[in-house]
């Protein structure tokens, strides 16, 4: 949650000054960030009042539907607005003060779901917002502003940039530790003669990656569900980069019979392969089945990468060291492991919960994958990119995107540490590990999920994955 609390003592009446700030019609006249606010229900300010307020949005401007929910003229009054990515709430109590009064604006953001990681990140530039509309409310008010207390926002702002869950996520831990750390460029890394293949390589973070690899000589395979798609981004990379040794192969990773005829492709073309990049997968509003009817984001973040991985393997061992690099999501730290609730009904689906226990399940099978097989030279690693500016953000959780625009990291940014292991010599001398930002982290920060994370468990996902690609890497 990001809150933003300000008191201000006005020369006004405690009943003007309450009819000024109940009626929410008023909010575009003080606060900078909103557009226009209108009236759908009621006249003026009431219990029953409502309001859409529009506000100003990172690429376009986003309007909230403010409903009030307590109406004590002329002390108090709560109006309540929430989406499908955050819940806004603003108290607004007026008190008696010498000669005039004092008002009080107390307004409270909360991202909702598997984002409401995003809280404190977002409470860093909720506060440079309310500072603005503050200064808005001293003019409104013909007032000033009174002294934070102690404790109060400042307070946890503070502490915000010193918790690294929070702060890392964001472009501000992307450059703090790029700056402090010295980091090698990418283009320093010589990977001609590697072979490399990228899945979802046509948007966003694939896209950035993909094109950073070409710029290192790599051979690359690009895979994307559209192949007129595909020949367009590899024409536009080979002239940005110069690097002709790309090919597109079409294939939904959702689909095993695509997924079984792309690694027979590969496996035709390339007689080596030194990494395999699992990228592809998008986060879905409502529940979709792939063609064998497991749930989509499964489908084609857990089971197909498995099964590629699968059929590649012995390639891999060949061309070793190699390396298998699955980018995986923060959002993968509000979820447990679990195998029966793995694939979310239609009737309970929540697109960013069924991401995050996909991503979840990513993440473990890394780990078991370097566990039985890192005995062949074979180097496993998942990843997080941070939070960043991509199109799949954008479609999929837009709210999110729009508050959060400032603090996203760019694709490329997103996408340093998934070359980096392709490239580095870090990512053969450790096997199984979970990166950001260039540096290994937990796969926990919640004790509910690391309960859950049980042998038995794993197991159970690993059978089960196996039963349903129809494969068993673990026999000949």
């Amino acid at each position: 949650m990001a809150r933003y609390v300000v008191t201000i003592r006005s020369p006004k009446s405690p009943e003007e000054a309450f009819a000024y700030m109940a009626d929410l019609r008023n909010f575009a006249e003080w606060d900078p960030g909103v557009q226009a606010a209108e009236q759908v229900q009621g006249d003026g300010s009431g219990p029953d009042a409502v309001f859409d307020v529009t506000v100003d949005g990172v690429r376009e401007p986003m309007t909230l539907r403010y409903e009030t929910t307590l109406y004590d003229a002329p002390t108090t009054i709560v109006a309540r607005a929430e989406s499908s990515t955050l819940t806004s709430l603003d108290t607004i109590t007026v008190e008696p003060d010498d000669d005039g009064c004092l008002v009080t604006y107390d307004a409270e953001l909360t991202l909702t779901g598997a984002l409401r990681f995003a809280d404190p990140v977002l409470g860093v530039a909720f506060k440079r917002i309310g500072d603005k509309a503050a200064a808005g409310m001293e003019t409104a008010l013909d007032g000033a502003a009174l002294p934070r207390e102690e404790g109060g926002f400042s307070s946890v702002a503070d502490a915000v940039l010193e918790a690294p869950v929070v702060t890392s996520f964001t472009k501000l831990g992307y450059e703090a530790r790029r700056r402090l750390e010295d980091w090698t460029s990418l283009d320093d890394y010589d990977l001609t003669g590697r072979v490399v293949v990228v899945t979802g390589a046509t948007s966003g973070l694939g896209r950035a990656a993909a094109t950073q690899l070409a710029r290192c000589g790599a051979t690359l395979v690009l895979v994307g569900r559209n192949a007129e798609r595909n020949q367009g981004v590899v024409d536009e990379m080979i002239a940005q980069t110069g690097n002709e040794a790309i090919s597109p192969v079409a294939a939904d990773m959702g689909d095993l019979d695509q997924v079984r005829a792309l690694a027979k492709r590969i496996l035709a073309d390339h007689d080596r392969l030194d990494v395999l990049i699992h990228n592809a997968g998008a986060l879905t509003a409502v529940r979709r089945d792939a063609p064998d009817g497991t749930e989509a984001t499964v489908a084609s973040q857990v089971v197909g990468p498995f099964l590629l991985t699968s059929l590649l393997l012995d390639r891999l061992a060949e061309s070793a060291p190699s390396r298998v690099l699955t980018m995986s999501s923060g959002g993968m730290y509000t979820a447990g492991l679990t195998v029966d609730e793995l694939q979310m009904s239609a009737a309970d689906y929540k697109g960013t919960e069924q991401y995050a226990r996909a991503k979840r399940a990513q993440v473990t099978l890394n780990e078991m994958w370097a566990d039985r097989f890192g005995d062949r030279d074979v180097h496993f690693h998942s990843l997080h990119p941070g939070w960043a500016d991509t199109p799949g953000v954008d479609d999929a959780l837009p709210g999110f995107a729009k508050i959060m625009g400032p603090l996203l990291r760019t694709p490329e940014q997103g996408a340093d540490t998934l070359v980096w292991l392709a490239a580095d010599d870090a990512a053969v001398e450790a096997n199984g590990e979970f990166w950001l930002d260039r540096r290994t982290r937990p796969i926990h920060k919640l004790k509910s999920t690391r309960e859950t994370d049980q042998p038995f468990r794993r197991e159970a996902l690993w059978d089960w994955v196996v039963e349903t690609a129809g494969i068993d890497p673990g026999r000949s």
